[in-house]
């Protein structure tokens, strides 16, 4: 995770910054990521070269934001390619019908250790951005740029379910607090 959060930073420095070795160092990571880490239709293991590791939520929520930032700094279509695909793998995996929101681990997967039988629906930032914060966040970005209404209508969900909780969570949501803006906001489009 910490491996993509660095990516993430080094992107936007790229992007807002000028600094093309930065962005060539993030694309380079988000490179190696697709090359040893992801498996198609599971997603990104959570640990890159560690086939025993699983796909955790913040893992793709952080990915899918990394691939829409390197959208933006190369205007490469294969990078939204590669967004699009991790959002469906959430999607698919990680989605709970029932709140709307992502769980941390997929539906499927058993816990690794008995106390945590338990799928948490992560939104407090501890200290990395909460994969659902991210995951809402990305999903609304992926939809401005492809028009796709699924990508607005799951992270809708997401915002939908923790809509009441956020603000008696202290700071702690602050990722969180981001995302909204995003679906009220129109984003302008230049052609």
């Amino acid at each position: 995770e910490e491996f993509l959060i660095a990516s993430l930073d080094t992107d936007a420095a790229a992007r807002w910054l000028g600094h093309d070795d930065a962005g060539a160092a993030a694309l380079r990571a988000l490179e190696r990521i697709f090359a040893e880490g992801w498996r198609s239709g599971v997603g990104a293991l959570h640990r890159v070269g560690d086939p025993d590791s699983m796909a955790l939520l913040d893992d793709q929520a952080h990915l899918l934001l990394a691939c829409i930032d390197a959208f933006e700094l190369t205007q490469e279509d294969g990078w939204l390619h590669h967004a699009r695909d991790v959002a469906e793998v959430m999607l698919a995996r990680f989605h709970d019908p029932e709140t709307g929101a992502f769980r941390d681990r997929p539906r499927q997967a058993a816990a690794a250790v008995g106390t945590l039988e338990e799928p948490l629906l992560p939104i407090a930032d501890a200290p990395a951005p909460a994969g659902n914060a991210s995951a809402a966040l990305g999903l609304l970005r992926l939809h401005a740029l492809t028009q796709d209404d699924r990508w607005r209508d799951a992270a809708t969900g997401v915002l939908r379910a923790f809509a009441g909780a956020a603000q008696r969570l202290g700071g702690s949501p602050a990722a969180f607090a981001g995302a909204p803006s995003w679906g009220v906001t129109s984003v302008t489009t230049i052609v």
